[in-house]
């Protein structure tokens, strides 16, 4: 009997031991559920940052597609007004040029006009000094 309650004791002994032991891979359990659920949460948290990041990526890209678009359009669009200012300033010189030598020829023309309506005012300025002239001669000389 001795040997009996001897095996109990010490079968009791390795129950409590086992019990124990399962107690203390409960506990393990449990923290490793808490861990991986907090790393599956973890892992979701970011997952999410990764597709934010992507989609921001992705909403940058695109706005740096549209403003390079925009800047070329506005190159062009400078480069055509500039081209067309050029044509403008060349056609505006012609036209400089032209006044200027029609206003040049006015006013050789003018000069001559002149000139042509002064020469008979001449003459007959002339004219009346050699009528004079002679006027004067004819009362020096009434014999003549």
């Amino acid at each position: 009997m001795q040997e009996l309650q001897a095996k109990t004791r010490t079968l009791t002994g390795k129950v409590d031991d086992l019990q124990t032991e399962m107690e203390h891979l409960r506990t393990l359990n449990g923290q490793l559920n808490e861990v991986s659920l907090s790393s599956d949460n973890r892992a979701r948290e970011l997952a999410a940052n990764v597709e934010k990041l992507t989609q921001e990526r992705d909403a940058h890209q695109a706005e740096g597609a549209r403003v390079a678009q925009e800047k070329d359009e506005n190159l062009a669009t400078v480069e055509k007004e500039r081209d067309s200012h050029r044509a403008e300033a060349e056609s505006l010189r012609q036209e400089r040029d032209r006044h200027e030598a029609d206003a040049a020829r006015l006013t050789q023309e003018k000069e001559l006009h002149l000139a042509e309506a002064t020469k008979p005012a001449q003459e007959r300025d002339e004219h009346r000094d050699e009528v004079t002239k002679l006027t004067q001669e004819r009362d020096a000389n009434p014999a003549r």
